[in-house]
């Protein structure tokens, strides 16, 4: 499974990165929600790992382009943020997140959760 990470801070791009690739994930990183659009006129990931909190254009911004682009808009997302009130967590999912996670969050439980969501998008999507 090929998954593109979104996400404006290095280091914690590079450890996600780490993460992923362990557990066996194909991973391409990019620093934020535009870099994110130009990377997916050229490729497409199976999955969106997205930070909520970025500069220029912020993870809910970035995941409403998505559900309203018919090329990206059945790519599941997954929003991973500091931010874990409830107004964050409902707002990310009115935009159209398949799942919410707070940061910080375990690698294996990380690793759980793109699975499951991967399989559950799967299992809507006639093939």
């Amino acid at each position: 499974m090929r998954i593109l990470i979104v996400e404006d801070d290095p280091d914690a791009r590079k450890v996600l990165g780490l993460i992923l690739k362990l557990d066996g994930f194909e991973v391409a990183a990019v620093p934020g929600g535009r870099e994110a659009i130009q990377f997916l006129q050229a490729d497409r990931p199976d999955l969106i790992l997205l930070d909520v909190i970025m500069p220029m254009m912020d993870g809910y911004e970035l995941c409403r382009w998505l559900r309203a682009n018919p090329t990206t808009a059945r790519l599941p997302v997954v929003m991973l943020s500091g931010r874990a009130d409830p107004e964050s967590v409902t707002r990310g999912l009115q935009v159209g997140a398949d799942e919410y996670l707070a940061k910080p969050i375990k690698p294996s439980s990380l690793t759980r959760q793109l699975h499951t969501v991967a399989l559950r998008v799967a299992a809507k999507v006639p093939a």
